[in-house]
């Protein structure tokens, strides 16, 4: 099928922001419908950089032959037609992914959501970072967390995106998990 641009134009109605795309919450390659229900307004840097990591992950899996589950929460602020937060849990293989993706910009939110998933050392290095940026007038969000598990459930990576939000520069760096005592 084709995309319909008009509706990924339309997406969010008149709560859609500038910089936003109507983002595909299932994508076209993983057998997502075209259509509107199948479709939010999403921060451009998410939908063309987070989101698509993902989607290119599970996509390359499913050419694998590799076992695949996918489950897709979506969190709004009061009654906005535009998501705050994007949650996908998904399965390759029996080992288990969760990507949070925040699609409010100059948002830091995620912050919390690694606090007690890295090392306090490496946390606070974050949020140094984040601060520095700050004074330095710099507008930064944490566009996105990817937290991999092993067979057994036990974490592996924690992967933290960060945007500049002025130069639109995006990173991502890899933390070690916090070990469970």
């Amino acid at each position: 099928g084709s995309r319909n641009m008009k509706e990924q134009r339309e997406s969010g109605g008149e709560e859609r922001q500038e910089d936003d795309d109507g983002g595909h919450i299932v994508a076209r390659i993983l057998g997502g419908v075209e259509g509107i229900e199948n479709l939010v307004p999403m921060r451009r840097t998410i939908n063309r950089g987070d989101y698509k990591k993902m989607e290119n992950e599970i996509s390359k899996a499913l050419q694998e032959g590799k076992e695949v589950t996918l489950h897709i929460d979506i969190e709004y602020d009061g009654d906005s037609s535009r998501p705050s937060e994007i949650c996908a849990e998904y399965t390759i293989d029996g080992k288990r992914t969760v990507c949070e993706f925040d699609n409010n910009e100059n948002s830091i939110e995620l912050l919390d959501t690694v606090k007690d998933k890295i090392s306090d050392e490496d946390y606070s290095s974050l949020k140094a970072e984040i601060d520095d940026m700050k004074e330095d007038g710099v507008e930064a969000s944490l566009t996105s967390v990817k937290r991999e598990y092993d067979e057994n459930d036990n974490p592996t990576k924690i992967t933290v995106g960060t945007l500049d939000e002025s130069t639109g520069k995006k990173t991502y760096k890899v933390y070690e998990p916090k070990q469970e005592v």
